[in-house]
């Protein structure tokens, strides 16, 4: 029997459908391709056992198809690869009928495929931004959350290095707080950029993304710093939140020249992610300051309260020891006064009398105070 190889398919054109009808025992009956506007046979297949057609790979997955059609006596379709030369990927419809079977091969479109491969593409960035949305959900620490989203994209992306920079408004300066890729001494000399300065203080000067591709072979001042450090690679894009300027989050890979279309939106929509939870965690940063400070001066207040409540009682019970240690001595001399007043034996002179009234006034005025 002629194998797939020794048939001459040069009559058929991959973009058409073959039909193929067959009887119970595989043996091919008829063959044919078809267009939209006619069918050409194919002599060459005829009397061929379908299984002398079909490459040797595609004969399990034609044995159980054409089994569960007959048993079922149903249509079965399914998809599979380059199951004969002049074909790669195909939809199969398998129709069984009493004496045999009828076959409808279909490749698949290349438009068809290019539809799957953005769904896949778009599935894997939706899963990869679903997953860094968890990481920023869960996480409280901008460090742990920046760690794990590297991680995260540097198995999707293949990248070598991030930096994050923030916005110090006191220096009006960038402040390295964050990052993967490099030794401590490197990032150590990278701690402070100026506006302006590299491709991070540029995007931050222009609140504008930056992508830098093909480093290697570039003399862009503007690429030095990071082309020094291996990176071919590299884009960078400002965070921010309610058109204010918090720092810069950047990617480079030192293995790869250049990012797709696609990568860049997965970065660009991070980034933005990124600046929300920043801001999120940077709020919540100043409300427990201002909480902890609200805390101690409520603190301070309630220990000043105590000791002005200790002094008063402590003044209150130096007048009470005061006011019983002074009304005995009061009464004797209020007691004295009166006599004074009242003894008929020795005249006093009217300045006497003014002091003495003045003395006993006094003295009934301190005991009722007290």
């Amino acid at each position: 029997m002629n194998s797939p190889m020794n048939v001459s398919y040069s009559s058929i054109a991959s973009s058409h459908h073959l039909y193929i009808v067959m009887d119970l025992q595989f043996t091919i009956t008829h063959a044919s391709f078809t267009s939209s506007e006619s069918i050409y046979p194919i002599d060459e297949m005829q009397e061929l056992l379908w299984w002398d057609v079909i490459s040797g790979n595609a004969h399990e997955e034609f044995k159980a198809a054409l089994l569960q059609a007959r048993e079922t006596f149903r249509t079965v379709k399914f998809t599979t690869s380059s199951p004969l030369p002049f074909y790669n990927r195909v939809e199969v419809g398998i129709f069984p009928f009493n004496e045999g079977y009828s076959l409808l091969i279909k490749e698949k479109s290349t438009k068809h495929d290019q539809v799957e491969m953005v769904v896949s593409k778009n599935l894997k960035k939706l899963t990869l931004l679903a997953e860094t949305a968890n990481d920023l959900i869960t996480k409280d620490e901008p460090k742990d959350i920046l760690d794990t989203l590297f991680n995260s994209l540097s198995v999707h992306l293949n990248l070598d290095i991030y930096f994050n920079y923030l916005l110090i408004e006191e220096e009006q300066k960038l402040k390295l707080m964050n990052y993967q890729g490099v030794s401590a001494d490197t990032a150590e000399k990278l701690k402070w950029l100026e506006f302006g300065q590299a491709v991070c203080g540029n995007v931050a000067l222009y609140q504008s993304s930056m992508v830098k591709e093909d480093i290697s072979n570039s003399s862009e001042p503007m690429v030095q710093l990071i082309k020094n450090l291996g990176i071919k690679a590299y884009a960078c894009h400002p965070l921010m939140a309610y058109d204010r300027l918090l720092g810069t989050l950047s990617f480079g890979s030192k293995t790869r020249d250049h990012f797709s279309k696609e990568e860049l939106e997965v970065i660009e929509q991070v980034c933005n992610q990124v600046s929300i939870t920043l801001d999120r965690i940077q709020l919540i940063t100043k409300l427990k300051k201002t909480n902890t400070e609200l805390e101690k001066a409520n603190a301070h207040l309630k220990k000043t309260k105590l000791e002005a409540e200790k002094a008063h009682n402590a003044k209150a019970d130096f007048l009470a020891m005061m006011s019983h240690e002074l009304r005995t001595p009061l009464n004797s001399i209020l007691g004295f006064s009166q006599l004074l007043n009242i003894d008929t034996n020795e005249q006093l002179t009217h300045s006497q009398s003014e002091k003495v009234t003045k003395i006993i006034k006094a003295g009934k005025r301190s005991i009722i105070y007290k």
